[in-house]
């Protein structure tokens, strides 16, 4: 897979001023000098600027000193951090998850966001109800791209087809593996999109793209896209990003960890931060994520049915 993967690796300084006092760790992450947060091969372009936002907000507030790399481990050590989404904790047809190959467990949610609809701007269609019209018209008739894994973006596609009561299996669906195919893909008036906001925030502030719709219940104050719900179509769904950890990560480092991504969250940037990105700023611990997921596992929110999302 030609996906671009990021790792950024924090080294905690000690800190002079007695106003930003460095996190106390335990003995093995004390005598680390480094703490690496990586982000998943199969990752979106989303997760990638969310590492970049870490760095920055982590330095700003004296939490870490970061610095990056360009090369992601195969197998996670102790002590590291790992960003992820629903799609890297969801079950794919028969294989199993990023993260069961890795081992890793829950530390903490950062956000929620959603998703939104995008078009390119030569688009033949201008609202959601146009691109109904033309999908009960000829399902064919609009080109959909998404990403070649099964992840929540074909669940609100799903949800979109449901609602033109088109069969999802009729869909034109176009699948990328990186952010220039797609960025290809999307050179035709007549392609549409579904991805987080902050994997399209850039290209539809730049007006690269138009942004038909955006799955919230209320309009995102800080970027005006109507919801799907007052265009008349009844769809809300909501993405997360945490951040996990090895296995083996003593209670302890957790503990201490979760401490730290707790300051991080109520900071005033992190907090201009997501506002910015039409994000919600909703930190967990390590606890409750992990009651979290077995939540949606239980309910099937992790776990696509294949036969149903893909063509």
């Amino acid at each position: 897979m030609n996906t671009i993967t990021t790792r950024v690796v924090l080294a905690f300084a000690a800190i002079a001023s007695a106003s930003f006092p460095s996190p106390a760790l335990s003995d093995e992450l004390a005598k680390t000098p480094t703490l690496a947060i990586l982000v998943p091969p199969d990752a979106d372009t989303g997760l990638t600027q969310y590492a970049k936002t870490l760095k920055g907000i982590l330095e700003q507030e004296r939490l870490a000193t970061v610095s990056t790399e360009t090369s992601a481990p195969a197998v996670l050590h102790t002590p590291s951090l790992l960003v992820v989404g629903p799609d890297q904790i969801a079950a794919r047809d028969s294989n199993n998850s990023y993260i069961e190959e890795t081992k890793a467990r829950p530390l903490a949610i950062l956000a929620r966001e959603n998703f939104v609809m995008i078009v390119p701007r030569n688009t033949k269609f201008h609202s959601m109800p146009d691109a109904l019209d033309l999908l009960r018209s000829d399902p064919t008739s609009v080109k959909w791209v998404v990403p070649a894994y099964i992840g929540k973006e074909r669940q609100v596609l799903f949800d979109i087809s449901r609602q033109a009561k088109v069969p999802f299996g009729d869909l034109n669906i176009a699948e990328y593996k990186t952010r220039d195919e797609r960025d290809k893909l999307l050179n035709d008036q007549s392609a549409a999109a579904v991805g987080t906001l902050s994997d399209f925030r850039d290209a539809i502030e730049g007006k690269a793209v138009i942004a038909l719709a955006i799955t919230s219940h209320d309009r995102v104050p800080e970027i005006p896209i109507p919801t799907f719900r007052e265009q008349g179509v009844d769809i809300e769904s909501t993405s997360w990003i945490g951040l996990m950890v090895p296995q083996q990560t003593s209670p302890e480092d957790v503990k201490e960890l979760d401490e730290t991504i707790r300051k991080l969250t109520e900071s005033e940037a992190w907090k201009n931060e997501t506002r910015q990105r039409g994000q919600m700023n909703i930190f967990q611990p390590a606890q409750q994520f992990e009651s979290f997921l077995d939540r949606e596992k239980a309910d099937g929110s992790l776990i696509l049915d294949s036969n149903e999302t893909k063509k």
